[in-house]
């Protein structure tokens, strides 16, 4: 099972060592996301460390272990989807069409997200961390 990994999740895992961390390491599930997120979480990171009172040094620690998990798909590799992906989400929030773009460029299975907004489109599965609790039962 391939499943994209939305920014929301990957923040969890950083921030929390709970349910969220758990399934992403010790699941057997491929994880990926889009090169943009990663992005995203690099360019506030001062944000996220001091936020949440976790200094830079274990910051690029946590975020490196993370990483490890999670295979980063470049942006050539997805972009002949964005325009569909645009699309999906115009409607709904454009800003997320990446991950609706990896999800179509990577044949995933769906995306893990707790941003309610994916599930309002019906092309990529949406799961949420019980969804995947409940898959990993099986």
């Amino acid at each position: 099972m391939k499943i994209v990994v939305d920014t929301n999740r990957i923040m969890a895992a950083m921030l929390k060592d709970g349910t969220t961390r758990e399934i992403l390491i010790l699941s057997c599930i491929e994880f990926v996301t889009h090169e943009h997120a990663i992005e995203e979480l690099i360019k506030h990171k001062e944000y996220i460390s001091g936020k949440f009172s976790t200094d830079k040094i274990a910051f690029d620690i946590l975020f490196q272990v993370i990483l490890q998990y999670i295979a980063v798909i470049p942006k050539e590799l997805i972009k002949q989807h964005n325009e569909r992906a645009k699309e999906i989400m115009k409607d709904i929030d454009i800003e997320d069409f990446p991950f609706i773009a990896c999800a179509l460029a990577t044949n995933a299975d769906g995306i893990w997200s707790h941003d309610s907004h994916f599930s309002k489109q019906i092309v990529v599965k949406t799961y949420t961390n019980s969804d995947l609790r409940e898959l990993l039962k099986k």
